[in-house]
């Protein structure tokens, strides 16, 4: 399945952080570890995309956003990616939206 995720990039690079659907609120303790990192690193200069699970936890990229945005230099894409349950074909509009959000300047 389809979980909670964190995109990142900078300079044509991306780099992208998924959880496995979990039935709770909030994020996946590895989400919050690999966020606490990002922090620690000092990371700089990246634009941050968000994909949640909307089944799961609609409250994740919320979470989410709100740890990243305490992170100096680091812009969160408005545009983010809601899924339900699974990733369906329907979901590809989203992820396209979403890229394009992550190439512009």
């Amino acid at each position: 399945g389809v979980g909670d995720g964190v995109v990142l990039q900078r300079a044509g690079q991306t780099v992208g952080a998924q959880e496995p659907p979990v039935a709770r609120m909030g994020e996946f303790p590895p989400m919050e570890d690999f966020l606490n990192h990002l922090k620690a690193k000092a990371l700089t200069g990246r634009k941050v995309g968000l994909i949640e699970n909307g089944s799961w936890g609609p409250m994740a990229a919320k979470k989410m956003r709100e740890q990243i945005e305490t992170m100096k230099g680091m812009e969160v894409i408005e545009t983010q990616v809601t899924i339900r349950s699974t990733r369906k074909d329907a979901d590809a509009d989203a992820f396209h939206i979403l890229a394009e959000a992550m190439k512009a300047d």
